[in-house]
């Protein structure tokens, strides 16, 4: 009988322990939900979002319409933190070209800022990169407590220039079969066809440029 009192004892030890552990988390998360503490979205609403900006630069028409079509979908997006182009100084807003119709769309309709910038060039064999310097001027921008810099030509697939139909039939997905239905399955080839489509009409509609 002795025996049999001492391995209840530990037996309800035992269990008790377990049911301490287990109930220990429990209690804790439970404590940290009823923090009064604010949740880290309800802080967005106090941000002084003029501190922050977008940055990009362009050096030429190409550039200028990509940008333009960045900063519509950010416009679209309702993104806060303001938008600032730098643009090459020779290029004037006022003057009756492509470039000065871009930078005035820009600053009428997507409220970017216009910084005139001298283009920093070094010699390269690639134009591209030797101005790619010009994005370090970023730096400058210090009214601004933290800037983002987004390249004016950073999409994967570059699909302002054409490519030629033979490139196209041999690059583009493959249509397989569906196991199901056995009928060919070209969802793949489309999504792939639709990023050049949609690029090409939002291009012609926000620059009326066509794609080269």
């Amino acid at each position: 009988m002795l025996i049999s009192s001492r391995f209840l004892c530990l037996l309800f030890c035992a269990i008790l322990v377990v049911f301490l552990l287990w109930r220990l988390p429990i209690s804790s998360s439970r404590a940290f939900c009823r923090s009064d503490s604010p949740l880290p979205v309800q802080s967005l609403r106090h941000i002084d979002w003029s501190r922050f900006a977008y940055v990009q630069y362009a050096t030429n028409t190409a550039y200028l319409c990509n940008s333009v079509m960045m900063f519509e979908r950010l416009h679209q997006l309702q993104s806060q933190p303001d938008r600032v182009l730098m643009y090459p100084s020779h290029l004037d807003p006022e003057r009756d070209s492509i470039e000065g119709g871009l930078l005035r769309k820009m600053q009428a309709q997507y409220r970017v800022r216009l910084v005139s910038i001298d283009v920093q060039s070094r010699s390269s064999s690639d134009v591209t990169w030797a101005e790619s310097y010009t994005k370090f001027l970023a730096f400058n921008q210090t009214q601004y407590a933290r800037v983002l810099s987004l390249d004016s030509d950073g999409t994967i697939l570059q699909p302002w220039l054409k490519t030629p139909d033979t490139v196209l039939d041999q690059e583009q997905p493959a249509c397989t079969n569906d196991t199901r239905t056995g009928r060919p399955d070209c969802r793949a080839r489309e999504l792939w066809l639709g990023f050049y489509r949609d690029f090409a009409k939002r291009r012609q509609r926000l620059c009326g440029l066509d794609v080269h």
